[in-house]
């Protein structure tokens, strides 16, 4: 193939996830292996065949990697720039990564459990998965079986919080960070965004920040749910982000490898 790009995939099982996109693909072979289940895929959309072959990891880390090469197309628009409103929202390009260069060098490099970025819009939740991707974290943008239903915003606080409480503890693989900002500094970031419908998103983001509030409980923060605040207004985002680094050190310092139960199947 004359190109070849390679991403991880980060946001899964929510609207405008990445399922929304391998739906539209051809798939023309599974391979099941030890550590990964593979897809081949073939994306003939624009008149220009691309070749999609998709991990799936089985260790706890649940990483998922898109490999996509291409004759004719260089790949170089493959996600839109406008991506907020594309099917392949949450890839990163881990392109010639280190890390990411083959199922061995990701088994060998990438930290065996998941961290799950929850935050208000506009809170850096993008800027800080790139971060941690790029670190050999796996991460996830939101979950959307508990925190990003917006059901849940009608519920009575107890019950949300019992949710709250099952959903973080039902993988022992998988932590939760949620990211805080100042009301002030949200505001200004949510002035300058404006979602599908051309409307300021400052009141969702107000719901969704008083609902974040209600997990600051000590059944909730015995190392699976941490609140983190980046640094505001930094451009260095070594610094920026050393506080959820500090958090990241703490899970891997205290992280014990767990399996998770068998899921029965029918058939």
């Amino acid at each position: 193939m004359n190109y070849k790009r390679k991403f991880v995939a980060t946001r899964t099982g929510i609207h405008g996830g990445i399922e929304q996109y391998l739906k539209t693909l051809d798939c023309v072979g599974i391979v099941d292996t030890d550590d990964y289940v593979r897809y081949q895929m073939i994306d003939h959309q624009d008149q220009k065949d691309k070749f999609i072959t998709v991990d799936m990891y089985k260790a706890g880390h649940h990483l998922i990697t898109l490999t996509v090469e291409s004759n004719t197309d260089d790949l170089k628009h493959f996600i839109p720039r406008k991506h907020r409103k594309s099917n392949k929202k949450g890839l990163i390009d881990v392109t010639n990564h280190e890390y990411y260069e083959s199922p061995e060098s990701i088994m060998k490099y990438i930290k065996p459990f998941r961290v799950v970025i929850e935050g208000p819009k506009a809170s850096g939740k993008s800027t800080a998965i790139r971060y941690l991707v790029k670190k050999g974290i796996s991460a996830k943008d939101r979950d959307q079986e508990v925190f990003s239903n917006d059901y849940l915003l009608d519920l009575p606080v107890h019950e949300r919080l019992q949710q709250c409480y099952m959903r973080i503890n039902q993988d022992p693989n998988e932590y939760f960070v949620v990211l805080s900002c100042p009301e002030q500094e949200l505001d200004n970031r949510l002035a300058r965004r404006r979602d599908d419908s051309g409307t300021i998103t400052r009141h969702s983001s107000l719901e969704y920040r008083a609902f974040y509030r209600t997990l600051n409980d000590p059944r909730l923060l015995q190392g699976k749910l941490f609140i983190v605040r980046p640094i505001i207004n930094e451009e260095d985002n070594k610094k920026r982000f050393a506080p959820l680094m500090d958090v990241i050190r703490g899970i891997k310092t205290n992280y014990q490898p767990q399996k998770q139960k068998k899921r029965k199947t029918s058939r």
